[in-house]
């Protein structure tokens, strides 16, 4: 790293540390979560491109970060782009340019692919159940793991298991899992070449490692969203459980995807919290819980943990007094922003929440009316920090991105 980009990359990192620990920075930064086909579009080219090509994709997103100057570098959020899952022959994953026509956004299909009756298959030997499970159901090429035996029956005599390795549909998997070994390796060259120019030119990579609340690990991966609903009424044991499980894994994943990249900062994607999913008291049941235990228990590790709230999280302000105060910054889509002040304006700082429509259909003044308001609102908190209600959404105008910075300069 030169010197003087060394300095421009200690500043950047402060101004986030301290909006998150509620200090005064100034000015409020306007800082992405994430980024999806923004970049392609500022390009000017199709979401299939990008998403088949992974070096034209860190290309267009480095080149959005360098145009406007962000303070810290929003990840790639188009889950690796198509090949992955084209390789894998996921039944989960539609793409532009495949499934979908070019210009249309990627599409996640969830499954239910653990039975209500698996439970205890599951808790008794998860890696087993995942391994002979979960991945032949959620993937065409890994269908042939479903022919295999429970693993511990080759404990003492594992070279039982080498008839099946001869089965031409496992020579064919195994052959694929090579090429897709390849694929990764090439795309980890681009992705650590990306991230070291970034770092030189003096913006710090957002965050590392991105996992989930135990309960939508669950529900969003495992169960679907009606069995996992419907199991707080049916099997509330078994799926406490099973929450109680995924805490742990969950906790231990991301303290290792921090420490693998070296970025003390994970996210923490929130889906089925709100009260449009659960009543208050199924809240503080099945979700709150193991969701604050795995949030302090990143900041105990010392990790940021960056929770993104989807919908109005409004109903669910006062739960979130229980975090660690100026550790956690809570990014929200939707929220009643004064009540957002009133319950957690004193206790961690707020990230978001300008609509997506008003990036996208807006005019430059809509925006710079709302993002003062945002101002007005939390400017004496410190803590506030600015973003798209989901980051900058695909459709924004580039002069309602302008116009989020020049409100900043005139009324930050």
């Amino acid at each position: 790293m030169i010197a003087d980009n060394s300095a421009k990359y200690n500043a950047n990192l402060k101004l986030f540390e301290d909006s998150v620990a509620l200090k005064n920075t100034g000015k409020p930064p306007f800082i992405p979560l994430s980024m999806h086909f923004f970049p392609a579009k500022f390009a000017g080219v199709s979401n299939a491109e990008v998403m088949k090509d992974g070096a034209l994709r860190l290309k267009c997103l480095k080149d959005v970060l360098y145009h406007y100057d962000f303070p810290m570098a929003p990840e790639d959020g188009l889950v690796w782009g198509s090949w992955p899952w084209n390789s894998l022959k996921s039944k989960q994953w539609k793409k532009p340019g495949d499934e979908l026509p070019d210009d249309k956004p990627f599409q996640f299909n969830e499954m239910e692919n653990m039975t209500a009756e698996e439970y205890d298959d599951f808790l008794n030997d998860p890696g087993d159940f995942t391994f002979r499970k979960v991945l032949p159901r959620i993937s065409g090429l890994l269908e042939p793991l479903a022919m295999l035996p429970p693993l511990h029956n080759y404990l003492y005599y594992p070279m039982f298991s080498a008839p099946f390795f001869a089965i031409p549909e496992f020579v064919e998997m195994l052959d694929e899992l090579k090429k897709m070994g390849e694929k990764w390796l090439a795309f980890n060259q681009h992705y650590e070449s990306y991230v070291a120019e970034i770092t030189e030119a003096g913006y710090p990579l957002l965050y590392s490692g991105l996992g989930f609340p135990p309960f939508d690990t669950l529900s969003v991966f495992l169960r679907g969203m009606r069995g996992s609903l419907t199991d707080m009424i049916r099997r509330p044991e078994k799926l406490l459980a099973a929450i109680d499980f995924l805490t742990e894994r969950e906790l231990e994943m991301l303290k290792g995807q921090a420490a693998m990249f070296g970025i003390p900062r994970v996210a923490v994607f929130a889906y089925r919290g709100t009260e449009k999913f659960m009543s208050d008291d199924q809240f503080q049941k099945f979700y709150w819980p193991s969701f604050r235990k795995l949030l302090t228990g990143l900041v105990d590790a010392g990790i940021t943990p960056i929770p993104y709230f989807e919908d109005d999280y409004t109903a669910r302000l006062p739960y979130l007094q229980e975090l660690p105060k100026g550790k956690v910054p809570l990014h929200f889509e939707k929220v009643d922003r004064v009540k957002a002040r009133e319950v957690i304006g004193d206790y961690n700082s707020f990230w978001g929440d300008i609509p997506a429509s008003l990036l996208a259909l807006g005019s430059p003044e809509d925006v710079k009316k709302n993002v003062r308001e945002l101002i007005e609102i939390f400017g004496d908190t410190n803590g506030l920090i600015i973003d798209g209600a989901v980051e900058i959404p695909d459709e924004a105008k580039p002069e309602n991105i302008d116009a989020v910075f020049e409100t900043i300069e005139a009324y930050g």
